[in-house]
């Protein structure tokens, strides 16, 4: 499921969530970008990816 940017701000401020960009917070909601991601960085089935935050 994807959703748009304007959804994913609404349900983030139902909760009573907001990202701070000044710490590093940023949300990628475009799943061709993140396709694209997968594509460059060779990920397959069965490979573990761990994401770590700078």
């Amino acid at each position: 499921m994807s959703q748009t940017r304007t959804e994913i701000a609404a349900l983030l401020e139902r909760h009573g969530l907001r990202p701070r960009h000044r710490l590093g917070q940023h949300f990628l909601a475009d799943p061709n970008v993140t396709s694209r991601i997968v594509a460059a960085a060779g990920v397959g089935p069965g490979d573990r990816v761990v994401e770590i935050g700078a």
